[in-house]
């Protein structure tokens, strides 16, 4: 009986630590696809629509504008890859939000 009340003691504050400092993120994903014969690039954001205070969706030109703009909103870059594919490169950027 002290052996379970001992580990309950020692574990019981670990518990609540680990409750009290989860750190909860959001992620996306930006996704630039490179367009035959351009210097652009098409880009999508994997989080859902980003709009305006108009209501439009908005775009950018490059991977750094999207990146600019995403970062304004509280984003943070983790990690980039690009894959390469039939018509183009396609790049990822993965980054987070808290």
């Amino acid at each position: 009986m002290k052996k379970i009340l001992l580990i309950l003691a020692l574990a019981l504050p670990m518990m609540v630590a680990a409750q009290n400092n989860t750190v909860k993120w959001k992620y996306a994903e930006l996704i630039g696809t490179t367009k035959a014969m351009s210097t652009k690039i098409a880009l999508s954001i994997d989080y859902g629509q980003i709009k305006d205070e108009s209501g439009k969706i908005e775009t950018f030109n490059t991977m750094i504008d999207a990146m600019n703009y995403m970062s304004e909103q509280g984003w943070e870059f983790v990690q980039a890859y690009v894959v390469g594919g039939k018509t183009g490169d396609v790049y990822h950027w993965i980054i987070k939000h808290n």
